[in-house]
């Protein structure tokens, strides 16, 4: 339903207590809409009607500045506190309204697969979009989630090392003639030329089966009895495999110091607040094992308690994400437990329990959570301090009059004169911010592809355009990686285009490339060169790097994607469309290659018969 009677008139406060009388005294969601329809908030309440009149008699700043934008409330009734949560957080993640907290990384997290349908099963990296349907499947094995592709890497070297496991392509396996460098240094069993039996290696998958089920005592106890065993019958060689694992297990065991009780499967959650930074940390357990921590650092818009922070956060989190049975937080969101627990159950099809840590094991997880909340913030803080102090630098070095906000900088790169491109990276108060990235392919044929200054002018009048600028707003600094020649391409570009607002200066390298040497063009003519101690050049070549690495690694990038556009080529009934869903269901050419005829025409718009084409033609 909609409030918007008077709109056209009143706004802002006197906008909602005009029309606080039309909302119900239900549960529901509202939405805080400006003069020209964009959304600004999203909510919900027990009492729409009193926690929109709220919003009128507010003494926060933020708030009321985003208040005096309202022309317009709309607003959806729903049964039950539960039911607005839900529709909440979908509302958010869909929307994105502009003062709400919003999740940035929504990234699925990787896992451990090992295919059940091969005799010899490989051990191998998995990330999927749909991981939930994923775990379902009959034809593969999946273990985790982990925080990251670095905790897979390596929990995967510990299966090669424990139990000598492959982890070899297909492809690779069936035209082995001798054994890899792997099995030479006790990393894999060598089943592509026989050193292994079938019956012996799906025992061995059966035992990183339970090694990864966090039952490591039982199967401790399973090896000692087969040790016996290959002992006693004369085995020898086979005694000391299972002798080797029992030891790694018990080494391991003496390692990890940071284990959950009863091979239990929790996510422990830690919102902090310090030195104005809301961060949350947390730590991942699966089968009693540590998988890994990860971080957030939470961009807060208006002033909000820290249970509303981590109840808004929390729900957009498990929108697409495998749900652990358990969720403790550090924060107590009393009768909010329920409702977040019911939702995420709804979303799951299981029970999940929400609760703050209650026995001795558990708040000392936490605590170790929230301690390394806290010192992560720290060091975030420490980290804004010296860019701050940095981008102050730069602001005295070239006399400029406003404070830098934002800095840009480019570089241009090529591949043996193909795939010319400029590429522009950005640095604000935090640090890099790797969103504004930009780079800007050569797509004007009379500009050939080793010109500099083409691609220079080029790249700028892009970047500069109506439509770009409108998109990410000019920075107060532009660092041009070249010298005069190019700082004067640049000044010409903005002087065309009517820009006056930003500060040029070109980076050019010393004599012998040698870095300390460095002369810095400024556009107001002046030569300057910094002692190669000085923290300001220091940060500077910091900048000017991360432009290079940025410009080479999308170069290559590039000449990658269009390898892998080319091995596709031809493919009858494969048109780019299909080639783009292809690439991102299997991640890579190679996770095309593997996949199988059913697993082909598993994937949406892939027929079978266009699977069994697929499947010829790369096999």
């Amino acid at each position: 339903m909609s409030s918007d009677s008077k709109k056209n008139i009143l706004y802002g406060k006197e906008f909602i207590k005009s029309i606080i009388n039309t909302i119900p005294s239900q549960s529901g969601i509202y939405k805080m809409l400006d003069s020209k329809n964009n959304l600004l908030y999203v909510g919900k309440a027990k009492n729409l009607k009193n926690r929109v009149y709220s919003y009128s008699n507010n003494s926060s700043p933020r708030i009321d500045f985003m208040v005096s934008q309202i022309h317009n409330i709309d607003y959806i009734v729903t049964q039950s506190e539960t039911d607005a949560l839900l529709l909440e957080a979908d509302l958010i993640r869909n929307l994105n309204p502009k003062y709400n907290i919003l999740l940035k990384d929504d990234k699925t997290f990787p896992f451990i697969k090992i295919d059940t349908k091969h005799p010899f099963p490989k051990l191998v990296k998995f990330r999927g979009k749909d991981t939930t349907a994923s775990l379902k499947n009959i034809n593969y094995k999946l273990y985790g989630p982990f925080a990251s592709s670095r905790d897979v890497d390596e929990k995967i070297k510990l299966g090669q090392n424990l139990f000598q496991i492959r982890t070899c392509t297909d492809s690779y396996f069936n035209n082995r003639t001798q054994p890899c460098i792997l099995h030479q240094i006790k990393r894999c069993s060598a089943p592509c030329v026989n050193k292994i039996s079938a019956m012996q290696y799906q025992s061995t998958v059966k035992e990183l089966d339970s090694f990864f089920q966090g039952n490591n005592e039982k199967l401790k106890q399973e090896l000692i009895l087969k040790m016996n065993n290959a002992s006693t019958t004369g085995n020898f060689e086979q005694a000391i495999i299972f002798r080797d694992r029992i030891k790694a297990l018990n080494s391991l065991a003496t390692k990890q110091s940071i284990l959950m009780d009863n091979n239990g499967e929790a996510d422990f959650i830690a919102l902090v607040h310090s030195h104005d930074i809301y961060f949350i940390k947390i730590f991942m357990f699966r089968n009693g094992h540590n998988y890994g921590t990860l971080d957030f650092q939470i961009d807060v818009k208006l002033e909000d308690s820290m249970e509303n922070i981590l109840l808004a956060w929390i729900l957009q989190f498990y929108q697409e994400r495998i749900i652990p049975k358990e969720i403790f937080l550090n924060i107590d969101l009393k009768e909010s437990m329920l409702s977040i627990a019911e939702v995420l159950k709804m979303k799951s099809n299981r029970t999940i329990k929400v609760n703050m840590p209650k026995n001795s094991n558990h708040k000392l997880l936490m605590q170790t959570t929230i301690d390394n909340a806290f010192m992560a913030v720290e060091k975030i803080s420490s980290n804004n301090n010296k860019w701050l102090s940095n981008l102050a630098g730069l602001k005295v070095l070239f006399k400029m009059n406003q404070n830098i906000e934002t800095v840009e900088v480019y570089d241009n790169s090529h591949l043996y004169g193909t795939l010319s491109l400029g590429a522009m990276i950005c640095a604000e108060k935090a640090g890099f911010n790797k969103k504004r990235y930009r780079t800007f392919k050569l797509n004007d044929e009379t500009i050939k592809s080793n010109d500099d200054y083409g691609i220079m002018k080029h790249t700028l009048e892009r970047r500069c355009s109506a439509k770009n600028i409108k998109a990410l707003s000019l920075p107060q600094l532009m660092l041009i990686d070249g010298g005069k020649g190019q700082l004067n391409i640049v000044l010409d570009v903005l002087k065309s285009l009517n820009i006056n607002t930003v500060k040029v200066v070109a980076v050019a390298k010393g004599k012998n490339r040698n870095a300390g040497d460095e002369t810095l063009f400024t556009d107001t003519g002046e030569e300057l060169h910094l002692d190669k101690f000085s923290s300001t050049l220091h940060f500077i070549q910091m900048l000017r790097n991360e432009a290079h690495r940025f410009a080479i690694t999308s170069v290559k990038k590039s000449k990658l994607r269009t390898i892998n556009e080319s091995v596709l080529d031809g493919i009858p009934q494969l048109g780019k469309a299909r080639k783009k869903i292809l690439l991102e269901h299997f991640t890579s050419i190679q996770g095309i290659k593997e996949a199988s005829i059913e697993e082909l025409s598993k994937v949406k718009g892939i027929s079978l018969d266009v699977a069994i084409k697929i499947f010829n033609s790369l096999h």
